[in-house]
């Protein structure tokens, strides 16, 4: 409080004029203001200095607004509709385009956290998503922004925000969306004891989709999962062990052999379990009347559904558990012998993860090749060929038999490939067997017009024995053009030693010319030795151009072997 006699330098509206005895006091307030620069007036050098300063939002923009009356039941109707409406325009968009369009018809609504999980997911099902494309990057900042409502955890407080990260994740990684997973993990992480098996492997799913190498989550979800695994149920544990052991770890390159051990004891533990309680209840329901055995299906077949889809994901993952494998070679056994219901296509699928892992069970090949001999009819020929390791003098015996029987089921292409390589590694291919899959082909060449199919792999084995008939070598050339974009450094390898091998019959000089083009682009993806050979094979064919053996030479630095003439 002070006294002044002019003020004319005060501001009016700053001024309180309080009248005392006929004597003017002026008292000044003190309004809250705003230090307009970023920096003290009156110090350092301002020659470049860039005002970054922005004014205050006014009173109309930060008051809210409370009506005084209530709108009518078809305004409220009418402001509400896009909760119902915008999930039926998702499920109706059959394009990506018309999915974000609907999506941004209602940007200016606040969406609820099932808006975005029902829009993730129908991109997921349509597959043809532009991730570059600005509406739907608006969809994952969201998404990033509110992940930590995305609990999948309910309870009463959390009901309205009740959804499943792991969900939105595997969503995420299937379109590939990279940042976003990374920007998501810290929520993941955050919330991982309360995730079910399940949601774990829908985790890994997602990481393995994008190939994102992140040992510490990996290590969590491993931890997770083992402190569950007593109290999942078989088919959780199973789809769990398929993402984690087959696609996460191997995809991701982390390995966790204390999971797979415990998955592999687990397993046994319930197989035991199970064994013991049904011999318990023989013994006990002996003297009945009736048993409480099925007699349509005995519970190994049940065992083996289970236990030969993790043996396929231990097959994957390189992990060789000789007591889980024991195990399994025990229950397949007690099958063969006690029934006849189990699938050939189950044990094929166990026969090829011990072929992968290399485990050579003699007992359980004779016994699998003493039922094909037996039950030929039942068996697809695709299913003996892993059994191409063995060198037993029983198996070998039982195979010279099976041999006999194996003209009469030469079909397609795709099963021919699987016999002529089976007879090779197992020492049948002899001269008779290898005609008759040369003429099946022939046969078979306007039924079956897919190549799918080793097709280098096959006319290899076929001139190994026989040479070629001209019209099996055109048929070798039109499959191996439609197929040249599919090849690998061995099938060069092998088309370009077939052509050089017959060109007296390659009258066609289109697939030479092919090959010399695309072993020009891929001559990275060789070895030097790999690159020399296929170059050395097509120039000795004779019906390359000069200019395309000019490139290919030109990229040729393996110094050894042979020398092209000058071109």
């Amino acid at each position: 409080m002070f006294f002044i006699t002019s003020i004319s330098m005060i501001p009016y509206h700053n001024l309180n004029i309080i009248t005392l005895n006929s004597k003017v006091i002026l008292h000044t307030k003190r309004y809250f203001t705003h230090y307009r620069f970023h920096k003290r007036v009156g110090k350092g050098n301002w020659n470049r200095y860039v005002e970054r300063y922005t004014k205050p939002a006014s009173i109309e923009n930060t008051q809210p607004i409370h009506f005084n009356y209530k709108a009518s039941y078809q305004s409220t109707k009418n402001s509400l509709s896009y909760l119902w409406d915008l999930p039926k325009k998702i499920a109706a968009a059959t394009s990506s385009n018309k999915l974000l369009e609907s999506w941004i018809y209602y940007r200016h609504k606040r969406k609820k956290l099932y808006h975005y999980v029902l829009a993730l997911k129908r991109l997921n099902e349509i597959k043809e998503v532009d991730i570059s494309d600005w509406r739907f990057k608006l969809i994952v900042k969201k998404v990033i922004k509110r992940s930590r409502y995305f609990t999948g955890i309910f309870s009463q407080q959390n009901s309205h925000e009740f959804s499943d990260l792991p969900t939105v994740c595997l969503y995420l990684g299937n379109l590939k969306c990279v940042d976003a997973i990374e920007k998501v993990t810290y929520h993941l992480i955050e919330r991982m004891e309360y995730y079910s098996p399940l949601q774990l492997g829908r985790i890994c799913s997602a990481f393995s989709s994008c190939r994102i190498f992140n040992k510490y989550l990996f290590s969590l979800v491993a931890t997770r999962f083992i402190s569950l695994i007593d109290i999942a149920e078989n088919a959780s544990i199973l789809a769990v062990a398929r993402v984690i052991l087959q696609f996460a770890f191997s995809n991701c390159m982390v390995y966790n052999f204390r999971l797979f051990n415990s998955v592999s004891l687990e397993f046994l533990r319930r197989l035991s379990n199970d064994i013991a309680h049904s011999k318990e209840r023989q013994i006990n329901c002996s003297h009945l009347m009736f048993s409480f055995k099925t007699s349509h299906r005995p519970p190994n077949v049940d065992q083996l559904v289970n236990l030969v889809p993790l043996a396929e994901s231990f097959g994957i993952s390189k992990y060789k558990d000789l007591n889980y494998f024991e195990t399994l070679s025990n229950v397949l056994i007690d099958n063969l012998n006690t029934c006849e219901i189990v699938e050939p296509s189950i044990i094929s699928r166990a026969i090829s993860v011990y072929n992968k892992l290399k485990i050579n069970d003699v007992q359980l090949l004779e016994i699998v090749m003493i039922l094909f001999y037996l039950c030929w009819i039942r068996f697809i020929l695709s299913h003996i060929t892993f059994l191409q390791f063995s060198k037993s003098h029983s198996i070998a015996s039982i195979m010279k038999d099976i041999s006999s029987m194996i003209p009469r089921g030469l079909n397609l292409h795709t099963e021919l490939t699987d016999i002529a390589i089976f007879a090779k590694n197992t020492g049948l291919a002899n001269v008779e067997l290898i005609n008759s899959i040369q003429n099946s082909v022939l046969k078979n060449s306007v039924k079956d017009q897919s190549p799918d199919y080793d097709c280098p792999r096959l006319f290899e084995i076929l001139s190994s024995k026989s040479n070629l008939t001209e019209d099996s070598f055109k048929l070798f050339c039109l499959y191996s053009r439609r197929l040249l974009n599919k090849f690998e450094p061995c099938d060069f390898l092998r088309v370009s030693r077939l052509l050089r091998r017959h060109k007296g019959l390659n009258t066609n000089v289109i697939l030479p010319n092919l090959m010399g083009i695309r072993l020009a682009e891929l001559n990275g993806e060789f070895s030097t030795y790999q690159y020399n050979c296929v170059a050395r094979d097509l120039t000795l064919s004779g019906k390359v151009q000069e200019g395309i053996l000019a490139e290919v030479w030109r990229k040729n630095t393996y110094n050894k072997g042979f020398k092209p003439p000058s071109l």
